[in-house]
């Protein structure tokens, strides 16, 4: 560990997802304080050439030490849900919005491609927000960054007038400090049950998650991808919360889709 007065290096950033091609002489400041990172743009932000999404940024507002990008309130329900990899194969498009729960490999190029999302999200009511994982075991600055690229994906097509449910993803109660950070309110919001429940020494640990998310962030409803088996809504379903639970549709995508 160095003293405070020697720890401020330039370095390149290292957290996924944050690669960076700065013009000579720009640099990122890296300052370590109570074990945790944050990166911060030292110079000229127009001199900056690539950094990635940062130009996503612009209007949103941040909350909580980790700077997460905050999704506003929605309070309109999907009639239907369409995964992003079945996008560009459905025709009927009707009352439905897209969403991401699905391996992170089938829709890892919005990432790379923002523009994309937002283009096709346009053909849809709307969008709720990806669900890069948050795996349990995996490293603190993992979950951190997925749980910065789905807010900020989400809030910045909610910018660009595409209607956003945020969806929310906790991985454990102590992640609660970030991956709350930037929900709304008072709103509807999403959550990806499927297959979250089907080993039983998961089901406690989500029905406490969940119990964290509603004393939170007080939704007006829950908008439910899966299942809700062994009691895992019973906490919100008690406190008169509207839920609306969607089957998760591995396997009856093929009715509304054409020959790809």
């Amino acid at each position: 560990m160095t003293s405070i007065g020697s720890r401020l290096q330039w370095t390149q950033p290292t957290l996924p997802g944050m690669e960076a091609k700065l013009v000579p002489g720009e640099a990122f400041r890296l300052t370590q304080e109570h074990g945790k990172v944050r990166q911060i743009l030292f110079k000229d932000a127009k001199k900056l050439r690539v950094l990635k999404n940062a130009h996503l940024l612009k209007r949103l507002s941040l909350r909580g030490e980790s700077e997460i990008p905050q999704i506003l309130p929605c309070s309109t329900i999907p009639k239907r849900l369409v995964a992003w990899s079945e996008a560009k194969l459905v025709d009927n498009k009707s009352g439905a919005w897209l969403h991401f729960y699905e391996d992170d490999y089938k829709f890892k190029e919005i990432w790379d491609d923002s523009e994309l999302l937002f283009s096709t999200a346009r053909e849809f009511d709307g969008i709720i927000s990806p669900d890069f994982s948050l795996y349990y075991d995996a490293p603190y600055p993992v979950k951190l960054t997925n749980t910065y690229r789905n807010q900020l994906l989400g809030a910045a097509a909610q910018g660009r007038g595409i209607p956003t449910i945020a969806n929310v993803r906790l991985s454990g109660r102590d992640s609660a400090c970030y991956a709350l950070a930037g929900v709304p309110h008072k709103s509807v919001i999403a959550l990806g049950l499927h297959g979250t429940v089907k080993e039983p020494e998961n089901r406690a640990i989500v029905r406490d998650e969940i119990e964290v998310i509603v004393n939170t962030v007080e939704p007006i409803a829950i908008v439910v991808y899966g299942s809700d088996a062994y009691g895992v809504l019973d906490y919100p379903a008690g406190l008169d919360i509207p839920i609306y639970v969607f089957p998760a549709d591995t396997y009856t995508r093929s009715r509304d889709r054409r020959v790809a």
